[in-house]
């Protein structure tokens, strides 16, 4: 009876694991998922920001090249609106690259999401893939135990019927 209340203590605290583990894997894909469906919001925050401060920054540039094409006389010449040209180019460079590492970023830390996830689903199937085969083999332990007492108690009746047969044999001269 010891070896039941063993094993069903050990079953509630395998069961009650395997609930925190999957509730940690539930956590874990809510997570993943609500970030993915935030993601458009989060990278268009992000975009507008970086588009705010390129613009900020390219109102200061042009103004900085204007001055300095006034100051040498060339503020109405083909000069100046070359150095504009290569200033505002300059500036959407730097916005795209910014955007693309926006992108980069949030693909990296929703693939990071979806990996942690995903690993935490897997733990939960090894476990239960690993209680399974417990739990099989406890089953298979109990019915070996018990086809062993069957064999034990059969052996032990046929001793004892063979004896008593044996002494009513000599007791009734027949063996």
């Amino acid at each position: 009876m010891a070896q039941a209340d063993d094993l069903s203590t050990y079953n509630a605290a395998i069961d009650s694991a395997l609930k925190r583990q999957q509730d940690a894997a539930t956590r874990a894909r809510g997570a993943a998922d609500t970030f993915q469906g935030n993601l458009p919001t989060y990278v268009g925050n992000q975009v507008n920001a970086a588009s705010d401060s390129a613009k900020n920054q390219l109102a200061s540039d042009l103004q900085k090249t204007r001055a300095s094409d006034n100051s040498r006389g060339m503020l109405y010449s083909g000069v100046r609106e070359s150095d504009e040209g290569g200033t505002r180019a300059q500036a959407s460079t730097q916005l795209a690259g910014q955007i693309q590492g926006i992108n980069q970023k949030a693909q990296a830390q929703g693939d990071q999401l979806n990996q942690q996830a995903s690993q935490a689903e897997n733990e939960v199937a090894k476990s239960q893939i690993s209680n399974a085969q417990f739990q099989a083999q406890q089953q298979q332990n109990t019915y070996q135990q018990a086809l062993q007492q069957q064999q034990n108690q059969n052996s032990f009746f046929g001793s004892l019927f063979g004896g008593i047969a044996g002494v009513a044999g000599k007791v009734f001269g027949l063996g």
